[in-house]
């Protein structure tokens, strides 16, 4: 204040002249960067420095205005996006109101499936329990009836009989006083079944019949023992009753072919070979009298 009174000193007055200008400048600067409340202020500290200059009163009037144009712009994009702030707000909630309602029109559909799969479930384990009980009753009912045919098929144990060197000992079994062996006899609830040469050694292990165990498949010269040409099945059926007329199996295999088994045929009454694996054949078990 006290250099702009002093107007004769030079010096104070171009230091005035040189922030004037500097004022003025920002405030170009700042309205070219449309930041108009900061030009409106460098151009009223221009004023100050150096009042009434109208080129600066003419800036800081239209910077005003653009201030004023700007403000109310800004009020009414403020205004704008908080109107759309507000619609999306209420949208949001307005979505999440009906999620809300979904979830939990699904959990209720949930509970009514669950309560029902559940109420599916005691009905089927219900009913699965029944058929339980009556498979245990139907299996028990056959275990009786296959016990009674097996005890009908053997029947009370016979007196033996002599057919020549052959006692037929009246317990499924015949004895051969000639060769030392005791024979099985086949009854006719397990004449038909065939056998492979593996399954045939696995039966005769684990045939338990006339008090016996130590039970095998018979040798090829043992079976040919048994033989009776000219009849068909070619055995006396006395004897040996319930014999089918075909391959039955032995112990021995084939000299030529080591996996083939020999097999002895009772309808032509002769001995063959054929595969171990593949040939499924009648088995006659034997043991040996000691």
């Amino acid at each position: 204040k006290v250099l702009s009174i002093d107007k004769e000193n030079i010096e104070a007055q171009d230091g005035l002249m040189k922030i004037w200008r500097y004022y003025v400048s920002r405030g170009v600067h700042f309205a070219n960067k449309k930041e108009y409340q900061k030009a409106l202020d460098s151009y009223n500290l221009a004023v100050k420095v150096r009042p009434g200059v109208e080129e600066v009163d003419k800036k800081i009037i239209s910077i005003a205005k653009e201030l004023a144009i700007a403000k109310a712009e800004a009020e009414k994009e403020r205004k704008k996006k908080e109107k759309e702030f507000e619609e999306k707000l209420k949208e949001e909630r307005l979505k999440r109101k009906k999620a809300e309602a979904y979830a939990k029109k699904e959990r209720e559909e949930i509970v009514k499936i669950k309560s029902r799969n559940k109420t599916r479930k005691e009905q089927i384990a219900k009913i699965r329990k029944k058929i339980r009980k009556k498979i245990k009753t139907l299996k028990a009912k056959n275990k009786i009836k296959g016990e009674e045919k097996k005890i009908a098929s053997l029947g009370p144990k016979k007196p033996a009989k002599i057919e020549g060197r052959f006692i037929i000992n009246g317990d499924g079994t015949v004895t051969d006083t000639k060769k030392g062996l005791m024979w099985e006899v086949k009854t006719k609830w397990n004449c038909n079944k065939t056998y492979t040469a593996e399954d045939a050694e696995f039966y005769c292990k684990e045939l338990r019949l006339g008090g016996y165990t130590d039970w095998r498949l018979p040798t090829e010269d043992e079976l040919l023992s048994i033989l009776k040409k000219g009849r068909r099945p070619a055995v006396n059926l006395k004897v040996f009753p319930n014999t089918k007329p075909g391959g039955y199996l032995t112990s021995d295999f084939s000299r030529a072919l080591h996996f083939d088994i020999v097999v002895v045929d009772f309808e032509r009454g002769w001995s063959f070979t054929d595969s171990y694996s593949d040939y499924y054949g009648y088995v006659r078990a034997v043991r040996d009298i000691k």
